[in-house]
């Protein structure tokens, strides 16, 4: 999740917000009152054991979106109910509709360069035929890094990549579809 922290780093750097929030303030059908269900960026929920769930417990996620669980991929309708595993792996899901960046890291992570060794791989969760997120890639030699933000876009059959300048969000004129 690192590229996509990144991504949502340079996100706020541009357009101000916060990369945790509590997700009842995105989705209402949220309880105000649960804080253990937090937006991580724009696209990613993630339940977070308060340690008060001892056993298997029901979570619903929330109803204006339909959702992908992380950990296996699997498609969850909005507002449906799954079952939750204290023990399991960290609850992880992204609105469908998105692109999240990933990197798997082999080993330890000290710099840009090390991040670079890793491809980037794209969650494309489709929503209608459709998804659009940004991927924040840093290149180019220690001290004299090359930052770029990218518009991801996927409608039907293709995937376009659209360079923008990340201090203005202007577009610059190079899309590349695939």
């Amino acid at each position: 999740m690192m590229i996509y922290m990144r991504t949502q780093l340079k996100e706020i750097e541009v357009h101000g917000g916060a990369l945790l929030k509590p997700a009842f303030t995105m989705f209402k059908s949220l309880d105000h009152n649960d804080i253990s269900n937090v937006m991580f960026g724009r696209d990613v929920l993630v339940h977070i054991f308060t340690g008060s769930e001892e056993s298997d417990f029901n979570f619903t996620l929330p109803r204006e979106s339909a959702w992908v669980n992380l950990g296996n991929y699997e498609m969850i309708p909005a507002g449906a109910t799954i079952t939750l595993r204290p023990s399991g792996p960290l609850a992880m899901f992204q609105r469908m509709g998105s692109v999240v960046p990933l990197q798997k890291f082999e080993g330890k992570v000290d710099s840009v360069l090390d991040i670079r060794k890793n491809p980037i791989i794209l969650s494309i969760s489709l929503l209608q035929n459709e998804a659009f997120g940004h991927v924040y890639v840093e290149d180019g030699v220690e001290g004299q890094w090359s930052r770029e933000i990218h518009q991801v876009w996927v409608e039907k059959n293709f995937i376009g990549f659209r360079q923008q300048d990340f201090r203005t969000q202007n577009l610059v004129a190079n899309d590349t579809i695939i």
